[in-house]
C-alpha cells in the first residue's frame, strides 16, 4: 500500500509518544464536550494502573507544611479564586511544599506540558477522591508547569509553580522578600541547637513549631506578636517533654500572620 508523507509521519509521532500518545488520544474529549466523572474516573485509573504514581511526599507531614494550594476542579487548577485566570500561578521559595486538593472530578498534576515526551518524570500524582489532597516539595529554584492527563489539551488544564530562594547551608543566599524564613535554618545536620532566621512584613502573629518527618508536632518554639523587620529564633533540638529529639530529618514550620513557611532540620547523632 502507498503510504503518503502525512500517514508516514503520523506513525512516527505515534511510535514517539508509546503509550501516553495513546492514552491521551482516548482520554481528550471531542468538540470540546466535557468528560463525565465516569470517564474520567476510568481514563486516571488506567493510566496508574500501567504507570506507578509518583513524585509526593508523605501526605501526614505535607499536609502540615503545604505553603500554598491549587483547588482542582472542572477543569482548572485555581489558585487566586479567579475563573477569568485559567492558568494560576504559585510562587514559593525551594524547599516548601505545593498542595493540589480536589474540589471535582478525577484529575492529575503532571510535571510539564501536555506535549512533553518527558511529561510526568518530575512527578505524577491522580488528584480525586481517592487521593484528595496531595503535595509536592519543592527543593530546587526554577519555574515548573504542570497539567492534568486527561484535560490538559482539549481544555488547557494547566498551571505553574515558580521556586525561588538560595539553597541550603550557613552563609546561604537570602530567599525571596516577604514573611517568612529569611534563610534555611543552620548549622545543618544540627548537634546542638537549629538557629532560624525569618522576615515579618507587617506587625502581627508569629509562630514556629517543630514538626517530625510524619507530620506529628514536637516542639513549639515561640509564639507571639512580632514587628516588622528580620528577626532570630533557635531550637534546643528538645521535645516538648524537654527529652532531646531522636536523629532524623524534622520540618520547622514558620506562620506569619497566616503566611506558612517551611524549612529543613536535620538532627544528628
Amino acid at each position: 500500500m502507498l503510504r503518503t508523507p502525512q500517514l508516514v509521519l503520523a506513525a512516527v509521532v505515534v511510535a514517539a509518544l508509546g503509550a501516553w500518545a495513546a492514552l491521551a488520544f482516548v482520554a481528550e474529549p471531542i468538540g470540546g464536550v466535557p468528560m463525565s466523572d465516569a470517564a474520567m474516573k476510568l481514563c486516571v485509573s488506567d493510566w496508574y494502573a500501567e504507570h506507578p504514581a509518583h513524585g509526593g511526599v508523605s501526605p501526614a507531614a505535607a499536609t502540615a507544611l503545604a505553603v500554598d494550594t491549587f483547588l482542582v476542579t472542572n477543569f482548572r487548577f485555581d489558585s487566586d479564586g479567579r475563573s477569568a485566570t485559567q492558568i494560576d500561578t504559585v510562587r514559593v521559595n525551594a524547599g516548601e511544599f505545593v498542595m493540589w486538593k480536589i474540589a471535582s472530578g478525577f484529575h492529575t498534576t503532571t510535571s510539564g506540558k501536555p506535549t512533553d515526551l518527558d511529561a510526568g518524570s518530575l512527578w505524577d500524582l491522580p488528584v480525586d477522591p481517592g487521593s484528595p489532597e496531595v503535595v509536592v516539595d519543592f527543593p530546587t529554584p526554577g519555574t515548573y508547569p504542570f497539567f492534568c492527563r486527561p484535560h490538559g489539551a482539549a481544555f488547557n488544564m494547566r498551571g505553574v509553580v515558580v521556586v525561588t530562594g538560595g539553597t541550603a547551608g550557613v552563609g546561604g543566599s537570602p530567599r525571596a522578600a516577604g514573611a517568612g524564613f529569611s534563610r534555611p535554618a543552620w548549622p545543618n545536620p544540627s548537634r546542638q541547637n537549629a538557629n532560624f532566621r525569618f522576615r515579618v512584613d507587617r506587625s502581627g502573629e508569629v509562630s514556629l513549631r517543630i514538626l517530625d518527618a510524619s507530620g506529628r508536632a514536637v516542639a513549639h518554639v515561640l509564639g507571639g506578636t512580632f514587628a516588622a523587620g528580620e528577626h532570630d529564633a533557635a531550637w534546643n533540638l528538645r521535645d516538648a517533654g524537654g527529652r532531646r529529639a531522636s536523629p532524623g530529618t524534622y520540618w520547622a514550620l514558620l506562620d506569619v500572620h497566616g503566611v506558612r513557611s517551611s524549612t529543613k532540620v536535620v538532627v544528628a547523632r
